[in-house]
């Protein structure tokens, strides 16, 4: 079953909210704000928000330090 499905029934009063969630495998906090979402912007509320995001890179010089850091502190 999609979670679409799982929420659609939710929402109809099929099934309850917790029960949801138990089907979903989240937890019950997870599931109210997934439901607060899903009331506030639909089914775009569910979409995960970090994707489309670009990763944080580290700056070079501190990437490079690293190797002598470690090698410094545990040498052997």
């Amino acid at each position: 079953m999609k979670v679409q499905e799982v929420i659609l029934r939710a929402m109809a009063k099929k099934i309850t909210w917790w029960q949801a969630a138990e089907i979903i495998g989240i937890s019950d906090r997870h599931m109210r704000r997934w439901r607060e979402r899903y009331e506030e912007f639909g089914y775009d509320g569910l979409f995960d928000r970090r994707r489309g995001k670009p990763l944080q890179a580290s700056p070079h010089g501190l990437v490079e330090q690293i190797p002598g850091l470690s090698r410094e502190k545990y040498s052997i």
